[in-house]
């Protein structure tokens, strides 16, 4: 959004039709198991959503993550948009 409205529908819709990148959506578990896992970072300033994409990353066994968001780097992952 920080590009504007236009950019990120456009933006959006180039995820929904692609075929090399997958939508996840998480379960119930994921959920909770990130609201354990953002309760515990108490000294951390990581977000909800911080703690959910970790989860998820996690579970499929993402090690690399394309943002520009240091807790990434932080939890351990390869950022790679520098």
């Amino acid at each position: 959004m920080k590009v504007g409205h236009f950019a990120a529908v456009d933006f959006g819709e180039k995820i929904r039709q692609s075929k090399i990148l997958q939508v996840l959506f998480i379960t119930r578990e994921f959920e909770e198991t990130a609201w354990q896992l953002f309760k515990q970072y108490t000294d951390k300033d990581y977000s909800f959503t911080d703690c959910t994409s970790s989860v998820v990353m996690n579970q499929v066994g993402l090690t690399e993550v394309f943002t520009n968001d240091h807790h990434f780097a932080k939890m351990g992952y390869t950022i790679l948009l520098h």
